[in-house]
């Protein structure tokens, strides 16, 4: 997945590695984050996906195709247990990195910390 400058449009796999069962407060976040990006002149096109079983690393490989089947710019992977904002894809965005990697501290904060590399 190459970078891609600003103004381009950028196709976004958002994907979700999940043993089975999402919790409530995920799947608020994933509907902010769909909203967020429904409006077509920010040039912004989500695709979601979900992978189940107990492998997540399995999961998260499966994804990992499928985005680049799908000539996706970008890959997202959020847990399935996580709460998170919108604008977490403008940080990816903006980071104009090769890998961009964000730990959020605990599933009770908001707080993340980002780090962004070029390989």
């Amino acid at each position: 997945m190459a970078k891609s400058s600003f103004n381009a449009p950028r196709k976004v796999l958002v994907a979700v590695p999940s043993g089975g069962t999402w919790d409530p407060k995920f799947g608020m976040s994933l509907a902010r984050l769909v909203r967020a990006y429904s409006d077509p002149k920010l040039r912004v096109k989500m695709v979601l996906s979900n992978t189940v079983s107990s492998m997540l690393g399995n999961n998260r490989e499966k994804l990992l195709i499928q985005a680049l089947k799908l000539k996706c710019t970008h890959i997202l992977f959020i847990d399935d247990d996580m709460v998170f904002v919108p604008e977490m894809v403008q940080w990816l965005f903006h980071a104009d990195k090769n890998f961009v990697a964000a730990a959020g501290v605990t599933k009770s904060k908001t707080d993340c910390h980002c780090v962004a590399v070029d390989v």
